[in-house]
């Protein structure tokens, strides 16, 4: 319950918080004594200071005076410490104790001491339905009875044991009914083989998968033409169909013949394609076309089996397993009911607490979570529970009617991964609980044969599909080419030589060997891959471009003086190529190839060690070059546009407006690539008036149908010196009758610096419009502060090394510049957020707005519900 709340419903609800208060002080109280006993962390003090400022502001509404001083004295005291953040110390601690304590000595307002609070009751509604399940569902009987049974029992084994944690009190046995609801445990369908549609020509590989397939117990069929697979398929639909790159032409066709026979289908039907070509374009049209899987050629048969295994026995294998942790069993038997009809397997927990004990036991693929529990309720359950090794990557789904923004950040602070709303609808729960568990089962088994054994127990490389479409995706955004980090390649010396002298499997062993001790001393966003022939991939997404060279130069020397099993214990030496993103490389490819060609060159001329690319782009500079000379004259450019949403819950519509050229092949160039060649062949000017004419329109026709959105459009530095353009983005505007505070026009911090008065000239001709600027990739320090004092200056879009959550002194940095920012009348931004953490901790930071893929991939469209994010 939220102190807004009383306002809205008034005295009916204020007097249901009266009969709660008692509740609400034992779990304030046990969460304190839960800090001092078993020791003290920020997440837990700051829900502590947040129920003390809440109960306290309740409870002067109840004329409770002395508990609500109490508990003020108790939030403002840890709230200084919030702020830092820094734990208590001694005497600190000693304080928080007394504070504490002074609570008990506060007596209850009347109402609240002599409520008795009813158990939840269950609700029945009629025989409603939804694709056949029940919206609401009726106690079986004997449906209490079966509290305590045995838990299901999973066909694989468990994980080992974690590492042990502090132990939390339950009550007493005797003071409470059992809290643990178990149901019958459901045996594994017993599924026949599956069955495997191979288009291919009879060439070796097509051969070995098949051999292999078959070994695994599938049933394969190869067909030699696309004519009679569809007829197949019409027959029959198997589980999976196989395209190999001859046939990739044909996934076209297969994807429309498997359109309706998936949506009529029961179970799944799979469609992997290998290809000579995986880029990022690639992958899209295959995604687009309904393929699961794209796999790059040349490959090995053991590759393709492997993703293929990946996809099938995480459908095909056991039931899925939901852990439900939830007091209200009126919630706990709906979501039951919905998930045992789908064939999962349930087990569910009544008391927070003593789930932690059956965790193990379980071993669940996803927990469903409700947020709020007496004893201990979700957000520090949760906390708990990514304490263990074991858990902490199983998915934890929040469901709950809680829509406050502020506590949906705080559950996904602390380890949740999503929220789903009550009432949920019964498609959308199976939906959301097999997808997530798909995902997870795929990558646990992807990860299961890459274990390194040794020194390097539990470090897996990463598969080297994965780090190239990584690296495909940085390429793919707006700042790919000023972003920090690149693609480093590990090159053996005498690769042959060494695999002669140990044999096949030991050089394959000490590959990998040598990737997991790059993984144990590399950054911790880093990922590493195997790239076959002795070499290995390295992918760094933070080092500034200036220390890129001294991390590989320092890798390449550890790697150096370290002994490795798998060579007898002698030394090996590698040479590294890099590749930047600002050495300009417009494919995931040209970087790799580029760094392995720095190296071969250096190699040709007798030399050794680390070799940068510095320029990748001359070569593909002329024919973009007339494509935007094409495009100018004949279309070509195309916008998309990323909803940039509040973290304040205002309902604004926004959107960063992306400008993309097309190009062969399916190829899409971005903004990154298209400015600088523009602007050395003098056509930027151009580019830019083309963005800023077309998003005028959209926002004409988009007010004509009632709704105004603001866009932030990024211009040229060029564009601003000529005097010309500010005229005539007047008159467009005027024409188009379309307010200057519709557009934001944004310029890198950077680039302002070079033409310091054509900028002022062009901030003060936007402030007689009504338009705002917004400064790109803004830092602390003297440049930021004087860019702060710019008042046409509207918007700041913080530098990309402030998502470096884990880094306290970024942190602490960050939360300076935001304040720094507010105090001059700026709203703040953070681009590039990719995932629920990142945005949890630049709320905490006080950022006002972020824009990512988090909150959605760009589109064609204005195509986002403002009003209804849950961010």
């Amino acid at each position: 319950m939220l102190a807004g709340d009383f306002e809205q419903f008034g005295a009916q609800r204020l007097r249901l918080f009266e009969t709660q208060l008692p509740q609400r002080m034992t779990r304030l109280q046990a969460r304190g004594a839960r800090l001092r006993e078993s020791g003290w962390d920020i997440n837990t003090m700051a829900v502590l200071a947040a129920d003390a400022d809440l109960v306290s502001a309740c409870c002067r509404q109840l004329d409770a005076t002395a508990l609500a001083d109490a508990l003020s004295a108790l939030h403002d005291f840890i709230s200084p410490l919030l702020a830092l953040p820094r734990l208590p110390d001694t005497d600190e601690i000693e304080r928080i104790g007394e504070l504490l304590d002074a609570l008990t000595a506060q007596a209850l307002p009347r109402n609240a001491t002599n409520a008795v609070v009813s158990g939840p009751g269950i609700v029945v509604t009629g025989p409603t339905h939804e694709l056949g399940f029940p919206l609401l569902v009726t106690p079986p009987a004997g449906y209490w009875k079966r509290f305590g049974e045995p838990l299901p029992k999973r066909a694989a084994p468990i994980a080992p044991a974690p590492e042990a944690i502090v132990p939390l009190a339950a009550a007493p046995a005797a003071e409470t009914e059992s809290a643990i609801a178990s149901v019958e445990s459901i045996e594994p369908p017993v599924t026949a083989a599956l069955r495997v549609h191979h288009l291919g020509s009879a060439d070796d590989l097509a051969a070995a998968i098949d051999e292999r397939l078959r070994a695994r117990g599938y049933e394969v069929t190869h067909f030699g033409d696309t004519t009679s697979l569809l007829a197949a398929i019409e027959a029959a639909a198997p589980a999976l169909i196989l395209v190999d790159a001859s046939f990739t032409s044909a996934i076209d066709d297969i994807g429309a013949h498997l359109k309706p026979l998936r949506k009529d289908s029961d179970h799944p039907i799979w469609l992997v394609a290998l290809s000579a070509r995986a880029d990022v374009a690639a992958r899209l049209h295959a995604v687009r076309v309904g393929c699961d899987n794209l796999i790059e050629t040349p490959t090995s048969a053991d590759e393709v089996v492997a993703r293929i295994v990946e996809l099938t026995e995480a459908e095909h294998g056991d039931p899925y397993r939901v852990m439900i942790i939830e007091d209200d069993r009126s919630q706990t038997m709906f979501a039951e009911s919905i998930l045992r009809k789908a064939g999962m397997l349930t087990f569910a927990v009544a008391d927070a607490l003593l789930a932690l004990d059956e965790l193990e036991r379980f071993n669940p693929d996803l927990i469903l979570m409700d947020l709020y529990m007496p004893g201990c309720d979700g957000i520090d359950l949760t906390a708990l529970i990514r304490q263990r090794r074991a858990f902490m990557a199983t998915p934890i789904v929040f469901l709950s009617g809680e829509y406050n923004a502020d506590k949906r950040f705080e559950a996904l602070h602390a380890g949740g991964d999503d929220f789903l709303s009550k009432p949920i609808r019964p498609r959308h729960l199976i939906s959301a609980v097999t997808n997530r568990v798909r995902r997870t089962r795929q990558l646990r088994h992807r990860d299961a044969p890459a274990a390194i054994s040794g020194s390097a127990v539990g470090v897996r490389l990463a598969a080297r599909d994965d780090l190239l479409q990584r690296v495909s995706e940085c390429l793919a955004m707006d700042d790919a080419r000023s972003r920090a980090g690149g693609l480093l390649v590990f090159a053996l010396e005498n690769p042959q030589r060494q695999q002669a002298r140990i044999g096949e499997a030991a050089f394959a062993a000490l590959i990998r060997e040598a990737g997991a001790f790059l993984i144990t001393h590399a950054g911790a966003r880093d990922l590493v891959a195997a790239d076959g022939d002795g070499r290995i991939l390295v992918f760094n997404p933070d080092c500034e471009a200036n220390l890129l060279e001294a991390y590989a130069l320092n890798l390449r020397e550890r790697i150096a003086r370290e002994t490795f099993t798998a060579a007898a214990g002698e030394h090996i030496v590698f040479d590294v190529g890099v590749c930047p993103f600002v050495a300009g490389a417009s494919q995931v490819e040209r970087m790799r190839d580029t760094a392995l060609a720095a190296i071969e060159t250096a190699r040709g001329a007798g030399a050794r060690g680390v070799f940068m690319v510095r320029d990748v782009a001359a070569a593909e500079n002329e024919d973009l070059i007339e494509r935007i000379r094409t495009a100018l004259e004949d279309g070509g450019f195309q916008l998309v546009f990323q909803p940039i949403v509040s973290l304040r819950g205002e309902e604004d519509e926004q959107f960063q407006a992306l400008l993309r050229l097309h190009g062969e092949y399916n190829r899409v160039h971005t903004a990154a690539e298209v400015v600088p060649a523009a602007e050395r062949a003098g056509l930027i000017d151009a580019v830019d008036r083309w963005v800023l004419h077309n998003c005028v329109d959209l926002i004409a026709a988009r007010t004509r149908n009632g709704r105004m959105p603001r866009l932030f459009i990024s211009l040229s530095l060029d564009s601003v010196r000529n005097p010309d353009n500010a005229r005539w983005l007047a008159d467009l505007l005027e024409s188009a009758k379309v307010p200057g505070d519709a557009i934001s026009l944004e310029l890198r911090a950077s680039e302002m610096l070079k033409d310091e008065e054509a900028v002022a000239h062009w901030s003060t001709a936007m402030s007689a419009i009504g338009a705002s600027i917004t400064v790109a990739g803004i830092e602390a320090g003297e440049l930021g502060e004087r860019l702060m004092g710019n008042p046409a200056i509207g918007y700041i879009k913080v530098a990309p090394r402030y998502l470096r959550f884990d880094d306290e002194a970024v942190r602490d940095e960050l939360r300076a510049l935001v304040e720094l920012a507010h105090e001059h009348g700026k709203r703040v931004i953070a681009p590039r957020v990719e995932d629920a953490r990142g945005a949890a901790a630049l709320w905490t930071a006080g950022v006002d707005f972020i824009q990512g893929n988090f909150v959605q991939q760009a589109g064609l469209d204005l195509a986002f519900e403002f009003h209804a994010s849950a961010l």
